[in-house]
């Protein structure tokens, strides 16, 4: 089957979502956690809510009075021997504690995009800095920090597939066995464009209008 869409997008006529501009459209920009893992002592937003051309800043403080909840765990997968998987109670905005790099703190929403950007940079957040694990065949010794404190441990699931009594019974009878550390890369999908969306409401209609580029 030959393909149709090669012609315009090799000629530059493909649309990606920062092409479409709606008209008084806002930007946001999104402040994340420069640190690994650490606690949020306090959030002042006073001067970026101050800044040229800003809209609102947001906090998950604000998420949480608006009813906004945690992130759903979408997939339950089964443990060893009955165990529960952790559903890590993830907050839109963190308002307590950060656990990663690039762990989203805040939100604001300017005029224009770098009109957002600067009033970020205003954005004051104290920070105390939690030991962090950076290496996961590291992360369940006795002595790793503990990076979701309410679980007590490291172990998000433990699941196993497959006859674990005919494997090792089948080890145990070999003549010989070869074992092997095999360390997994870290790796990343870089498609043309990142996750972004651009929203409208129709007030006439009581209508939304998403464009997204996902696979969902």
């Amino acid at each position: 089957m030959r393909r149709k869409e090669d012609v315009r997008l090799l000629t530059g006529r493909g649309t990606y979502t920062d092409d479409i501009n709606a008209p008084g459209q806002a930007h946001a920009y999104v402040l994340r956690s420069p640190h690994a893992h650490a606690r949020i002592v306090a959030i002042d937003v006073a001067a970026a809510q101050a800044a040229p051309g800003v809209v609102a800043v947001l906090t998950g403080r604000d998420a949480a009075a608006d009813g906004i909840g945690h992130f759903p765990v979408m997939v339950d997968v089964p443990g060893k021997g009955g165990a529960k998987l952790f559903p890590t109670p993830r907050e839109m905005l963190q308002t307590t504690k950060v656990r990663f790099v690039g762990d989203p703190v805040a939100l604001v929403v300017a005029e224009s995009r770098a009109e957002a950007q600067d009033a970020a940079e205003l954005i004051e957040v104290e920070y105390e800095i939690l030991p962090s694990v950076t290496d996961t065949g590291g992360a369940l010794d006795a002595d790793a920090p503990v990076i979701w404190e309410e679980h007590g441990s490291n172990l998000c699931v433990l699941w196993d597939s497959g006859r674990e009594v005919e494997a090792e019974a089948g080890f145990a009878g070999a003549a010989a066995t070869v074992s092997i550390e095999l360390v997994q890369n870290r790796l990343v999908g870089n498609p043309m464009e990142p996750r972004v969306a651009l929203g409208q409401y129709d007030a006439a209609t009581e209508s939304y209008t998403l464009h997204s580029p996902t696979q969902g």
